[in-house]
């Protein structure tokens, strides 16, 4: 066969491929509004749902976000086992409350804790962990008292990705004796944008947060510590202690590109911290953190102090959150498959020591 009778041939399977190829992109095209559309419906049904919900709530006299409060405030407590993991992780809230007061270290409830205490004076009846934030020089502290305390410990939970382009770990206050039960903590620096523009210096932070854990990837690999994605606490405790260096270090560089006229006019999530997490954070300006009104929200029936405009927070992560959230899901589920005997026996402790403090 000649090369002119095989162009001729193998050109209309080609002329056929490309309008295959053309014909799916269109379909996907296609698909993606119709995606949207879908997500609008339902975002609509949600927003008429709620409002009739909360008309069938309404109290002669109430303004609308006078309904909200009383039946956000009216619902039930989680029962079961997502009840005693609450019991567990608030029990370890105020025990790090107590002796953050003691030492002079300050903090704020955070993320899904913060909402629920506003809107529940607890826990939201679903949710089933704390988050707190502080300033990582105030972590530091409390992480070197704990050291030496007998019930409570600061632990990092590593993780290795699957792709072996990152890793990671989050920070979580824990009982010495279970794995099960914790405070996750956020520690966030102070950064100086006096005059700069903020998407540079953003993306110097990213920079530092890369190097970060490019170095804390090469730390796992060179000790064989490989993961599955999971956070797990690390079963080589000197990991631990090259990682608090590597903190160190980078810490010393963030001062010295992000604060270095001190006039802390914005913060920030340390940059060990999860990229994505801080991506959905970026700065916030420090009038909206502080000062902070002492021991001013109520959490479980103990006092914590709030953040100066905790409005900003919430609208930003939450959107109107005086409505019922699109889905309802435990943050922790699969840990609560884990939940056995002595982890009960724990519980139920707490809950012992809890009635004869409140007897």
């Amino acid at each position: 066969m000649s090369i002119k009778d095989s162009i001729l041939r193998l050109l209309p399977s080609y002329r056929c491929k490309d309008a295959i190829i053309d014909e799916l992109l269109k379909m996907n095209q296609n698909m993606d509004q119709k995606m949207i559309q879908m997500k609008k419906q339902i975002s609509d049904l949600n927003e008429k749902n709620d409002y009739l919900f909360f008309c069938l709530q309404h109290l002669k006299g109430e303004s609308e976000l006078e309904t909200k409060k009383r039946v956000f405030m009216e619902l039930p407590q989680a029962s079961g086992r997502i009840r005693d993991f609450q019991i567990a992780a608030n029990y370890i809230l105020q025990r790090v409350k107590r002796i953050c007061d003691e030492n002079d270290i300050h903090f704020v409830l955070y993320a899904g804790t913060l909402l629920g205490a506003l809107r529940h004076q607890g826990f939201i009846p679903w949710d089933d962990d704390v988050d707190i934030a502080m300033m990582h020089d105030d972590f530091l502290q409390l992480e070197r008292i704990l050291e030496n305390d007998d019930e409570i410990v600061v632990q990092r939970y590593y993780r290795y990705l699957y792709s072996g382009k990152g890793a990671g770990f989050v920070i979580k206050v824990k009982l010495r004796n279970s794995d099960l039960f914790y405070v996750d903590v956020f520690p966030y620096e102070y950064v100086d944008l006096d005059g700069k523009d903020v998407l540079t210096s953003w993306q110097k932070t990213e920079k530092l947060c890369d190097s970060f854990h490019e170095e804390l990837l090469k730390v796992f690999r060179d000790n064989g510590f490989y993961f599955d994605g999971t956070n797990r606490p690390t079963a080589i405790p000197a990991i631990d202690d090259i990682v608090r260096e590597l903190e160190k270090k980078y810490k010393k560089c963030f001062i010295e590109y992000m604060n270095e006229h001190g006039n802390n006019t914005h913060v920030c999530l340390a940059i060990s911290q999860d990229k994505e997490f801080r991506n959905a954070n970026k700065f916030w300006s420090t009038t909206d953190i502080f000062p902070l009104s002492k021991n001013s929200m109520k959490f479980e029936n103990m006092l914590f102090d709030e953040v100066n405009n905790h409005n900003v927070y919430l609208l930003h992560h939450y959107g109107d959150y005086w409505n019922f959230p699109s889905a309802i899901e435990h943050i922790h589920a699969k840990e609560m498959w884990k939940y056995d005997k002595t982890d009960k026996e724990l519980v139920d402790k707490i809950k012992e020591q809890n009635t004869i403090n409140n007897g």
